[in-house]
């Protein structure tokens, strides 16, 4: 493999993992936002263990 290659896979790599953690962070405050300002909730309550089971016992 060349070099630039090398470069390229490892730039497409970055920019990979950048989207996936924007992804999360956006992800992360829209929860909290939604929660806090929908829901009529403390918004860091989001992260609470008991709310995401109620969440999946909702879906399934």
């Amino acid at each position: 493999m060349s070099s630039d290659n090398v470069r390229y896979i490892l730039v497409t790599i970055i920019k990979v993992l950048l989207l996936l953690v924007g992804m999360l962070l956006f992800f992360l405050v829209g929860a909290a936002l939604g929660y806090g300002v929908f829901g009529d909730q403390q918004a860091m309550d989001v992260f609470d263990g008991a709310v995401w089971q109620h969440i999946f016992s909702f879906l399934q």
